[in-house]
């Protein structure tokens, strides 16, 4: 375990065998892929056999939410610490305050309007889940700096094994809470489960904790590189596209409650 004074490996980029090191990492991302897709493949089948369309519907337009409003998160920070040449502590402590701080005031936010959402939408079910979702924003927060120094290491074995972990218990919680009859609790925690697990093991393969040696000029060194990527993202087509969806399929929801006997 590092502490503040994080030593010179952790932070410096991979100076030899990154030739290697690229190959190994498309192996270890032809295994994730595989392992991910096929995790999907499996709820998809489960949940769609067992879940309401209203379900779903509403778990859509609800991660449609938590998407955009994630967006507001200055994340790209940690793709701003992958490329720095001279990282240091303090960018990397500056860094983490800073998303903790955005995160925390998105989700406040989040918690506060999940009332209005759900009385625009007329599904109140999202004043309950909303909520409870916007912990995704909290851990995939936490997880962003310490997962960025991994990439950094290229240690693509261990990003392998971070979204293989999340995304397989988050697989099988979503598949044990279905089972039980949660319903649209399944998706939820889903999501939740795997952005706790790939919180934790960023900071167990990182090795690294944050301190508090923060600047304001660390901050300016990665202000240009975030401030682009967050701009992108936030209009990014995928992500528009995920919205519309999210309110097309939640305002159908809607109406699938009110219509049907």
């Amino acid at each position: 375990m590092h502490d503040s004074n994080t030593d010179a490996s952790t932070l410096s980029h991979v100076s030899r065998g990154r030739g290697r090191l690229a190959l190994l990492g498309v192996f270890w991302s032809f295994v994730n892929i595989m392992v991910s897709n096929g995790l999907t493949v499996v709820v998809f089948l489960v949940t769609s056999l067992l879940l309401e369309p209203a379900d779903f519907g509403a778990v859509a337009l609800a991660t449609s939410i938590v998407i955009w409003v994630m967006t507001l998160v200055p994340l790209p920070l940690g793709d701003a610490i992958i490329q720095r040449s001279d990282l240091r502590q303090a960018h990397l402590d500056s860094a983490f305050w800073l998303t903790m701080a955005i995160a925390l005031a998105a989700i406040a936010v989040l918690v506060f309007t999940a009332p209005l959402i759900a009385s625009w939408t007329s599904l109140d079910v999202l004043a309950v889940i909303l909520p409870v979702l916007s912990l995704r924003i909290l851990f995939v927060s936490l997880g962003n700096i310490p997962a960025a120094l991994v990439n950094r290491r290229m240690e693509f074995r261990h990003i392998a094994l971070r979204t293989t972990l999340a995304n397989g218990l988050g697989a099988a919680g979503c598949l044990l809470l279905v089972l039980q009859g949660y319903a649209i609790w399944a998706l939820i925690m889903a999501q939740v489960i795997t952005a706790v697990v790939g919180c934790v093991v960023s900071y167990w393969t990182a090795d690294w904790r944050p301190g508090f040696q923060l600047s304001r000029a660390a901050l300016t060194d990665l202000r240009g590189f975030t401030l682009f990527t967050m701009g992108g993202r936030m209009i990014e087509p995928t992500k528009i596209n995920q919205i519309l969806l999210g309110i097309v399929a939640g305002l159908s929801c809607a109406r699938y409650f009110l219509l049907r006997p």
